[in-house]
């Protein structure tokens, strides 16, 4: 499967270029993989990221690298190649105005961090996807924990009130009754 995804890719970043960005950079390095360890947050959750000089290997002049968790929708994995390619396309511009104007052009809106697909441009993507055959579907779902908390030991716990008595306990093994109803509590999640 890897080796159909990374050939689904390649091809994907030789028609996006035609078709949308002719100024994107060839060769360009263009595989699957995780974001950096920085990106790893809830506020920047990234699915994609292009890498520029000294991190490439020789002959590329970026790499880009699209989220596994995106592989359930070609559209999205197009829609980010797409976005990342604008990117090595203005290597100095981040979000700012170089950027915004390619991704205007493209068909994409703002905000430009996220670059949400105009309607044109998600129907030129589909057209694209089913022109591209078919779609090496192996997509993740991966639950990235928040930093800082450690979550709850507290456990949820019900009665069979209407409406039924909810309670939070420290405890896997929690055993005691209800006072109106006198039934004793269950665990609720």
């Amino acid at each position: 499967m890897a080796n159909e995804q990374q050939r689904y890719l390649d091809r994907a970043a030789q028609r996006l270029r035609k078709q949308f960005l002719a100024e994107a950079p060839d060769p360009v390095l263009v595989t699957y993989g995780f974001p950096s360890a920085r990106a790893l947050s809830l506020k920047k959750r990234r699915v994609g990221e292009c890498w520029h000089s000294g991190a490439e290997p020789e002959g590329y002049s970026a790499v880009i690298f699209v989220s596994p968790i995106l592989w359930t929708d070609p559209v999205e994995v197009l829609a980010t190649l797409l976005h990342e390619m604008i990117h090595a396309a203005e290597p100095k511009g981040g979000h700012r105005a170089p950027f915004s104007r390619l991704a205007r052009r493209c068909g994409f809106t703002q905000p430009w961090t996220r670059t949400p697909l105009s309607p044109e441009l998600r129907e030129k993507l589909a057209a694209l996807a089913v022109s591209l055959g078919e779609f090496p579907a192996a997509g993740m779902r991966i639950k990235i924990p928040r930093r800082g908390s450690k979550g709850s030991r507290l456990r949820l716990w019900e009665c069979e009130c209407n409406p039924p008595v909810k309670v939070r306990v420290a405890s896997d093994d929690f055993q005691a009754c209800c006072g109106p109803c006198d039934r004793p509590f269950k665990r609720g999640d």
